[in-house]
């Protein structure tokens, strides 16, 4: 299945900053940036060839706009997008089990670190994430509407989880 996941969040920080943070804390190439009208975005890709691309809008509430599952109060978005086109997506690698055990969890712990609260709150993996996950883990502390399964990783873990991924 296609990975596209969807996590929002709230941050103080600006997209420069915030996305030199990323690049930082999980070893990322350099993310390029653009802007139009009404969003300013950061993109770039991980170690496993997943787009991470990254929406500021200049008015929050335009995230809920495009996609309502956004919980209020975020004000950013990051979309992780396999669709680099010299990758077999397929493979067991990029498999669900992945998806729910690597990757999501180890950009909401890298995320909850640098902005805070954290809602992954849709994707094509998401409704087997929530199955997945303790009742008890989703609500997102954000917005009690909203539904996530909360994973906290020390990033010291997140270190060692990453090397084996790679």
């Amino acid at each position: 299945m296609r990975i596209f996941e969807r996590i929002s969040f709230y941050s103080d920080l600006d997209l420069i900053t915030l996305s030199n943070d990323l690049e930082r804390v999980l070893l990322l190439k350099p993310f390029e940036y653009d802007g139009e009208n009404d969003n300013r975005w950061s993109w770039t890709y991980d170690r496993d060839h997943i787009q991470i691309n990254i929406s500021w809008p200049y008015l929050s509430e335009n995230l809920q706009e495009w996609d309502h599952t956004v919980p209020d109060r975020c004000n950013y978005s990051l979309l992780l997008i396999s669709d680099f086109p010299l990758i077999d997506y397929g493979q067991d690698k990029y498999n669900s089990d992945f998806v729910i055990s690597v990757l999501i969890p180890n950009y909401v712990a890298v995320l909850r670190n640098i902005a805070g609260e954290v809602c992954y709150h849709s994707g094509n993996h998401h409704a087997e994430y929530i199955k997945n996950c303790s009742p008890s883990l989703h609500e997102c502390p954000i917005v009690a509407t909203a539904h996530l399964c909360s994973v906290t990783l020390d990033l010291t873990a997140f270190s060692s989880i990453h090397s084996v991924v790679q």
